[in-house]
């Protein structure tokens, strides 16, 4: 979802490096709001206009990249469920099916 070419702002890089270091089950954008010291609108404002998503949907995107890939390696539902911090493997399969619009069965 990144363009290697673009130097992101300081902002912009932080929010990334945050997501990326931290267990999917700790991420949210009002933590993550917390996390650096600025307020959820202005957080979600300014990465939108450097990366053309939401951050809330570039987690959605990395988690189901990572589901897919776990998934691939021959891991359980329940297993990704709960690495991707899901409560329940029915609510990872409606996550699933409303981001990548294919049913969990469709990967295996």
């Amino acid at each position: 979802y990144l363009n290697s070419d673009v130097v992101y702002s300081q902002m912009t890089s932080t929010v990334l490096k945050y997501i990326h270091e931290t267990p999917f089950e700790e991420l949210s954008v009002s933590k993550i709001a917390d996390a650096i010291n600025v307020n959820v609108n202005h957080l979600i404002r300014s990465f939108k206009k450097e990366l053309n998503i939401t951050p809330h949907k570039y987690i959605s995107m990395m988690k189901a990249d990572y589901a897919i890939s776990y998934m691939r390696q021959g891991t359980g539902c329940a297993e990704i469920a709960e690495r991707l911090g899901f409560s329940s493997i029915s609510a990872f399969s409606s996550f699933f099916k409303k981001e990548t619009g294919r049913n969990i069965s469709e990967y295996r």
